[in-house]
C-alpha cells in the first residue's frame, strides 16, 4: 500500500543520509522460501510494530529459532512474553 511504500522510501533515505545505504537491504514481497531462507541465517530479528494485536511476526521469527527484539506493547506483550525481570522493560 501507499504508507507501506512511503515508509519504505524513507528508510532507504535515511539510510543513504547515514552512509550506511551500502551495509542495509530492505527487501520486500518476498517469497516465503526466500524469507525462511533469511531467517535461518539470523540470530536475532527486531520487530517495530507498536501496539500490534496479536505479533505474528515475532511469532515467525520464534519458530523460526530467531530471537525478537519487539517492543513492549500490544500482543507481544500482553499475549507472547512472559514475565521476567529486565532493565529495558519499563513498568
Amino acid at each position: 500500500n501507499e504508507e507501506d511504500a512511503a515508509r519504505v522510501s524513507a528508510l532507504r533515505k535515511l539510510s543513504a543520509e547515514l552512509g550506511i545505504e551500502d551495509r542495509v537491504q530492505i527487501l520486500t514481497d518476498v517469497s516465503y522460501a526466500e524469507r525462511q531462507e533469511w531467517l535461518g541465517r539470523a540470530a536475532c530479528g527486531l520487530h517495530t510494530m507498536w501496539m500490534e494485536h496479536f505479533g505474528i511476526g515475532v511469532v515467525e521469527l520464534m519458530a523460526a529459532g530467531v530471537v525478537p527484539v519487539a517492543h513492549s506493547s500490544g500482543g507481544p506483550l500482553e499475549d507472547i512474553v512472559t514475565a521476567v525481570e529486565s532493565a529495558c522493560r519499563n513498568e
